[in-house]
């Protein structure tokens, strides 16, 4: 089944340092009120690609203000180097952190709702930084709403993702780019979901594009002055493609074997020069209990 949905591309923000990606210039603005395009012309074409190694997914939520956030990064770095090639991990400015605070932290990284910086619909929805930074999800093993159990302190990450490497594939997620060459500002993506088991309930399917390396400030406590103003921010998010929580895919209760294919077409605005420095991240979770599947990351541009 295909479907082209062409959205609006709704920015957010997501903070991240991983070992994977060099260093690479800096990006001054973020993506702001993206449009949707119906094809791109000159294109490069990724092949297909889809593995069935199991991933571990991290989202961690984090403040350019929050001094002890940098240790989030070192524990990341600890994770991918345990299961290198198998950890897809985001940051999300949001809360309190995120707040501006001059004279150096006038960057608004969040412009889901440039009024309030800080404001993040997935923390907003899962309450991370509500609890304090820095927290986060791995997989969203563990939602509940009431309990909370779904947050997990950095020194719980490790512990977790050693859990999700147990976990049997049940889905494979196969990513398609292709990229505009003469602008290199119209993306098309490409997302094939295979169903590896019969499996319950409804899933969902959410996609969104980071880019890597923004040079921003960051409070860093382990240094004195504690104000790194060339602070590099890794693989930061720069707006979903289908909104914060994408959309069904699949039928109900999906039979081993299913398919289901989503096509999303967007245009980046030209001031954004390095979009070779993005990517597309993808992940399908339970509908009910927002555990995340299965998740894959494909640059936009092969380098």
């Amino acid at each position: 089944m295909n479907a082209i949905a062409k959205k609006t591309f709704y920015s957010g923000l997501f903070l991240f340092a991983l070992l994977a990606f060099s260093m690479c210039d800096y990006v001054k603005e973020p993506y702001q009120n993206l449009a949707p395009i119906g094809s791109s012309a000159n294109a490069i074409i990724d092949s297909m690609t889809g593995t069935l190694d199991k991933k571990i997914f991290i989202e961690d939520y984090t403040g350019h203000t929050c001094g002890n956030c940098p240790k989030a990064v070192d524990t990341i770095n600890t994770i991918y180097n345990l299961y290198p090639g198998r950890v897809i991990a985001v940051g999300i400015h949001s809360g309190y952190y995120s707040a501006l605070q001059s004279p150096d932290y006038t960057y608004n990284f969040v412009l889901e709702d440039p009024v309030t910086p800080g404001y993040n619909e997935l923390d907003n929805f899962f309450q991370i930084s509500a609890n304090g930074n820095p927290n986060g999800m791995v997989n969203r093993k563990e939602y509940d709403a009431s309990t909370q159990t779904h947050i997990k302190g950095i020194d719980q990450w490790r512990t977790y993702a050693a859990q999700v490497m147990q976990d049997t594939v049940k889905v494979q997620l196969s990513l398609m780019t292709s990229t505009d060459t003469v602008t290199a500002h119209s993306v098309v993506s490409t997302i094939k979901v295979k169903y590896l088991y019969n499996l319950s309930g409804d899933y969902k399917l959410a996609a969104f594009i980071i880019e890597d390396s923004v040079e921003k400030p960051q409070k860093d406590y382990r240094f004195n002055p504690d104000d790194i103003l060339d602070y590099t921010h890794r693989h930061v998010l720069r707006g979903y493609m289908y909104g914060a929580f994408g959309e069904q895919v699949g039928a109900q209760n999906p039979l081993q074997n299913s398919t289901d294919t989503k096509t999303y077409a967007i245009t980046i605005p030209s001031s954004i020069a390095r979009i070779k420095h993005c990517a597309l991240v993808a992940y399908v979770y339970n509908a009910a209990t927002y555990e995340v599947l299965q998740a894959e990351e494909l640059e936009l541009i092969p380098h």
